[in-house]
């Protein structure tokens, strides 16, 4: 039996993907974690980081389909 598939992944161009990894690098944080908060941000979420993968993962499938 298959599992739901619960990530998804994007493309960007290469000069911003060095980009946001030179500033997640420097700051110790995960890149998919800085995306998932910024896209929130942008969609009028609150961006907290109290909030969990799941909860994060939900609140973007109702925005967008992969």
């Amino acid at each position: 039996m298959s599992r739901k598939q619960t990530r998804r992944s994007i493309s960007v161009r290469g000069d911003i993907y060095e980009r946001v990894k030179r500033y997640c690098d420097n700051r110790d944080i995960s890149m998919s974690a800085f995306i998932e908060e910024r896209i929130l941000e942008f969609l009028g979420g609150n961006g907290s980081s109290r909030r969990s993968s799941k909860d994060i993962q939900d609140e973007i499938a109702q925005h967008f389909t992969f």
